[in-house]
């Protein structure tokens, strides 16, 4: 795979505050996605908010942990967690990424040819998905995701 545009450090904390979190790469791994996103779900916890998992039985290998995002100690929670609070790859967003449109439209294009069918919504700010999908769309949306915001 060709090398992400922007920050490829995880766990690197960006000094700006108003990005402050743990950044993920595009090409980070699902664990380490999943260790981030857990090690931030339990500050929120030891903060008061409730949680669930999914994926492997309870403290399994695999699983996830998500917090219950409408709970009433989730505002002051996640200011409390920030630092631990996953950031999306530079290459999605599209305020630090001025290529975000160009890239978003490959995206679309490569998922369209290889049969998973998407509408982008008329903000562009995400797509729909257009009559049933192949059993390898998982794959398929992933693939074309990190080839289209990939320096090439």
């Amino acid at each position: 795979m060709a090398s992400p545009k922007g920050n490829r450090a995880v766990g690197k904390e960006h000094a700006d505050a108003a990005s402050e979190g743990v950044q993920l790469r595009l090409d980070s791994t699902e664990e380490e996605k999943r260790q981030i996103n857990n090690a931030y779900s339990a500050c929120l916890k030891q903060a008061g908010v409730p949680t669930y998992t999914k994926g492997a039985p309870a403290g399994g290998a695999g699983e996830w942990i998500f917090p219950h995002r409408e709970s009433p100690a989730m505002k002051s929670a996640d200011e409390a967690c920030r630092s631990k609070r996953p950031l999306q790859p530079v290459e999605l967003d599209p305020k630090r990424n001025p290529d975000f449109m160009d890239s978003f439209r490959e995206q679309i294009n490569c998922m369209n040819k290889q049969g998973v069918k998407v509408s982008v919504l008329p903000d562009g700010s995400g797509y729909n998905y257009v009559g049933s999908l192949p059993p390898d769309y998982v794959r398929v949306e992933d693939d074309c995701l990190k080839k289209a915001f990939s320096q090439k």
